[in-house]
């Protein structure tokens, strides 16, 4: 008997394995940025590619990151098999060298902050995204929810954390508010992927030097997150950054086992990820949206930012859209291109840039407001507001 049910054990799991795998194959984008993980839609991960690919012919000729002319086409077949287990440069994090496949993995931490599509045990959790972004899509019910209330998953696509994607949290929240925001989270994970903030330090303590970020990232001074309870201690930075849940129906019980290197190197990933979310036109408002068409497209653009939009007040499948392979309009050029942007974060990173010289940067170059800046507040778009 014992040999039976583990037989049908085994069987149920293969089969649960089985739809999940076909769960993921049809899932839908997260709800800001590019699509998870399936190979026709590898968009973040090809711009990181790219990125790292420029850097390291910069290291190699012995000069800075200057155009990355060769790698600017964001498309389909760009990504180089042969590169995948290569050393990028003499980029190296926790003392070890970086290769490609590991960033690009990195880069995902945003979109899947608690790695469910991580692995083999990713085709089980799997069905845990498709719940939270498809046709139950519970991530949805916390719009504007602290991380205490939604969770990690939830709070960074709906909550008030959305600026990890280069959107603004709420309808009320200003242009220069979110800005001041993605720049403190990009200077909070660029201290914590270079080791400035130790593995075990208390996530709301460290964040007292964050102050703009502090209550999106924590909860609050009486959350868990803050002051534990009596199944947790008080989160720490490192555990923050290391979450993995295993659960196919749940992301309530997440194990916290991702070593501190790969740790260190989301955070990293997620300077990365700010800065293509950030050209995408459902994320930034950089120019109107599709011109006299109003028709919504996924074309990068070199200007200056004019509002950050609210995910909230936008049509999905609008957005969506906008998160497709990109084109790139040259002109004007305010701004560095996102592949010259990530390949110039690696540099400084490489050259151990503090993370004031990263912030001028990416406040120069990367997310300057426009002047005079004509929307002081957050909005759904030109192309993607929702039909009344």
């Amino acid at each position: 008997m014992k040999g039976y049910f583990g037989i049908m054990r085994a069987s149920i799991r293969s089969i649960t394995s089985l739809i999940a795998f076909l769960l993921v194959l049809t899932a839908p984008a997260v709800s800001h940025g590019y699509k998870l993980y399936l190979r026709k839609s590898r968009i973040h991960e090809t711009m990181t590619e790219l990125s790292a690919a420029c850097f390291a012919d910069a290291r190699a000729a012995g000069r800075a990151v200057e155009s990355c002319k060769g790698y600017l086409e964001i498309a389909q077949g760009a990504e180089r098999p042969e590169r995948q287990g290569l050393a990028i440069g003499d980029l190296r994090i926790t003392g070890a060298p970086l290769i490609y496949r590991d960033l690009k993995i990195a880069v995902r931490w945003p979109d899947d902050p608690q790695r469910k599509l991580r692995g083999v045990r990713g085709v089980r959790s799997g069905v845990n995204l498709v719940a939270a972004f498809g046709a139950h899509g519970y991530c949805s019910r916390y719009r504007g929810k602290t991380v205490a209330q939604a969770g990690l998953l939830c709070a960074s696509h709906y909550g008030d954390m959305q600026f990890l994607h280069a959107m603004a949290s709420s309808a009320t929240e200003t242009t220069k508010e979110t800005r001041e925001k993605a720049l403190a989270w990009a200077k909070f994970a660029y201290d914590y992927a270079r080791g400035d903030i130790p593995d075990d330090t208390l996530l709301c303590a460290a964040l007292e030097n964050y102050p703009s970020i502090r209550l999106a990232l924590s909860g609050g001074e009486e959350s868990m997150i803050c002051k534990g309870n009596d199944r947790f201690s008080p989160r720490t930075v490192g555990q923050y950054f290391g979450f993995e849940c295993r659960r196919m129906f749940s992301s309530r019980r997440c194990l916290i086992t991702v070593p501190a290197r790969e740790r260190r190197l989301a955070a990293l990933g997620a300077v990365l990820h700010l800065i293509q979310d950030s050209y995408s036109q459902g994320h930034v408002q950089r120019g109107h949206c599709g011109e006299a068409s109003k028709a919504p497209q996924a074309t990068i653009r070199l200007g200056p930012v004019e509002r950050f939009l609210d995910y909230g007040r936008q049509r999905g499948k609008a957005h969506a859209k906008s998160d497709d392979w990109p084109t790139t309009e040259l002109s004007p050029q305010a701004t560095d291109h996102p592949v010259v942007a990530g390949a110039r974060v690696l540099e400084m990173f490489a050259e151990n840039k503090s993370s004031d010289a990263l912030v001028g940067y990416l406040g120069s170059r990367v997310l300057p407001l426009a002047e005079p800046l004509e929307h002081e507040a957050s909005g759904a778009g030109d192309c993607y507001e929702r039909r009344r």
